[in-house]
């Protein structure tokens, strides 16, 4: 699985590296020599380069400025989401998200049921294995699903039943936790969802790894075709200034 994994995600991250480093040599070696000759001419460079040159003047003028306020915007928006009320409105909208939010759901059931059935099989009462399960939950809805099913519990209810109400877990691990009620295993069933749910979370990042790679690939395209346009410009910019 980590060799199927590695196989997928190197053609975008090798894109990304060689988009990367073009930009930054182009920007860095190429564009000051162009800028410096405009400079030295007293003609006003095309927009590409007047670009490059102003923003380069901001990030000496204001640099440390700009970096220590995206530090400190980060630290706030972080320390925003880990506040419970704000963590429960932003997760709806992750949800939402048509890949993003599918994995991160498949992923949440995966490590929930992967916790609550390791610890049953580890001899751990379910009412305190869904109090831990609950708490390795990154998801509010299926961490108070958890403790709703731990209450539950204590008064007698089945988990199944109570976890079929909640709708925070999809209706197959519901079902596969039914089964394990039923059978007396429900360790081994909860891992078993475990597992499936882990399986369809790791072909979903596959698939949307391998839709990544032809979108970076015409992104580093457009890149470094905007980045060779623009050279030719200023070199026949230069060109009509020395003939001038």
């Amino acid at each position: 699985m980590l060799d199927d994994h590695a196989r997928v995600c190197e053609p975008p991250g090798v894109l990304a590296v060689v988009a990367l480093g073009t930009l930054v040599v182009v920007i860095t070696l190429l564009f000051p020599a162009l800028l410096q000759l405009f400079e030295d001419s007293g003609a006003e460079p095309p927009f590409i380069l007047a670009l490059v040159r102003d923003v380069r003047q901001l990030l000496a003028a204001s640099g440390p400025v700009l970096i220590l306020s995206l530090v400190a915007m980060a630290l706030l928006v972080g320390m925003s989401l880990r506040r419970w009320r704000l963590r429960a409105q932003a997760e709806p909208l992750i949800d939402r998200l048509p890949i993003i939010g599918t994995i991160r759901h498949k992923m949440t059931v995966a490590l929930v049921t992967r916790t609550l059935g390791t610890l049953l099989a580890n001899g751990v009462p379910l009412p305190d294995a869904l109090a831990m399960a609950a708490a390795a939950s990154p998801s509010g809805k299926v961490q108070a699903a958890m403790l709703a099913a731990r209450q539950a519990v204590n008064e007698g209810k089945g988990l199944a039943a109570t976890l079929r109400n909640s709708a925070a877990l999809p209706a197959a691990a519901v079902r596969l936790a039914a089964i394990g009620e039923e059978t007396g295993k429900l360790d081994a069933m909860l891992l078993r969802a475990s597992r499936i749910f882990q399986r369809d979370a790791d072909q979903a990042v596959d698939r949307a790894l391998t839709l990544l790679a032809p979108l970076t690939t015409v992104f580093v395209g457009l890149l470094v075709g905007g980045l060779i346009l623009s050279v030719m410009q200023a070199i026949l910019s230069v060109n009509s200034l020395a003939v001038q």
